[in-house]
């Protein structure tokens, strides 16, 4: 007794061990504390608000023209020091961002805040820059000798954009040789045409006749046409997994298909009812290989995305899975159209698809 009064000392009652204790809890939470924020601070999804000064063009989202002057804001987060990035290189610390691209193609701006939250966006530049003409008001108003502008060759399978200095009441786009592809109403529009040739693209203005215009374009095979149009990335060939196995052996095998047979499709659904599985799909209740029948390429079967992005069918069915692209929802099918192979048994070849 006599030494532990000796060698402990109170305070408040309590002895000081007990206080060293508690020091010691204080200082741990405080450590974990500054840990988390500093390597497990959560971000805030946030999209980095972007502005062009072409505000008639009607391009599609996220794309602009060569030297148009472009203004990039920090989103609505808290924030003490902002650094900006193209393609990795530092180019601004100030809470707005004013650029411009002097090069067509597809550029990666990055906005870091705080050293923690990196925000990312992916710019379209398109290869021309023209003066508006409106025809909106009058029908006498003389025209430029190219009322469309775009690449003239691009190669298969990428996508390319079209547009014209005209600001029209309406527009109607269409390429003469694939009816299948539909008709396009904004001024800018982007296609992916899947096979080589040569095609005639269609504009009408304010839906008169006499407004109609055309260019010819050649579509090249992959990776031929040069550098006009960025290359995309497409992964390997892609197989759905299936349950069955041709030929397995048992009381109802059949005979493999020959390679000719099995090209052809048995069951092509229509456009509707692709529309109907994506949407079943997106919620878990269906898988990609509910389209194995009806697409030409499996996995790796063409698809436009609101008319601005190709990737294959697997790329969109982890898309529709993923809520990193919409605020935290998964993404909602809007709308399918479907380009059918009349000679692999009309099976699907691309498939044009809006989401949000």
């Amino acid at each position: 007794m006599e030494l532990s009064k000796t060698y402990t000392k109170k305070w408040a009652g309590f002895d000081s061990r007990y206080w060293l204790t508690i020091a010691v809890l204080i200082l741990l939470a405080i450590a974990s504390w500054a840990f988390r924020k500093k390597f497990m601070y959560s971000c805030p999804t946030r999209l980095i608000p972007m502005q062009g000064v072409y505000v008639n063009n009607g391009l599609v989202k996220q794309s602009f023209l060569i030297n148009e002057p472009l203004i990039f804001s920090v989103p609505d987060v808290q924030h003490k020091r902002v650094v900006w990035f193209i393609d990795k290189k530092s180019v601004g610390t100030k809470d707005t961002l004013n650029h411009t691209f002097a090069q067509a193609g597809k550029y990666v701006v990055d906005l870091k805040i705080d050293d923690q939250c990196v925000y990312s966006v992916v710019v379209n530049i398109l290869p021309y820059k023209h003066e508006a003409i409106d025809i909106r008001n009058t029908s006498t108003m003389a025209l430029p000798d190219q009322v469309i502008e775009g690449n003239e060759s691009f190669p298969a399978g990428s996508i390319t954009y079209f547009t014209t200095p005209v600001i029209a009441q309406s527009y109607e786009w269409k390429i003469a040789e694939v009816p299948e592809y539909g008709v396009k109403t904004e001024q800018t529009v982007g296609y992916s045409i899947i096979n080589p040739g040569v095609y005639t693209l269609q504009l009408k203005l304010n839906n008169d006749p006499t407004k109609t215009f055309t260019k010819t374009i050649k579509v090249m095979p992959p990776n031929v046409a040069g550098d006009m149009v960025p290359d995309m990335d497409v992964p390997k060939p892609v197989e759905f997994e299936t349950t069955e196995k041709p030929g397995a052996a048992g009381d109802d095998s059949k005979p493999v298909a020959s390679a000719g047979e099995a090209a052809k499709p048995k069951n092509i659904l229509p456009d509707d009812e692709i529309l109907s599985i994506l949407k079943l799909i997106r919620d878990d209740k269906k898988t990609l290989a509910d389209l194995n029948e009806s697409v030409c390429d499996g996995g790796n079967t063409k698809v436009l995305a609101n008319d601005e992005k190709v990737m294959t069918l697997t790329e969109l069915g982890e898309r529709l899975k993923s809520k990193k692209w919409t605020l935290g929802k998964r993404p909602k099918v809007n709308s399918v159209r479907t380009v059918r192979d009349s000679n692999n048994g009309n099976c699907i070849k691309v498939i044009y698809v809006t989401y949000k």
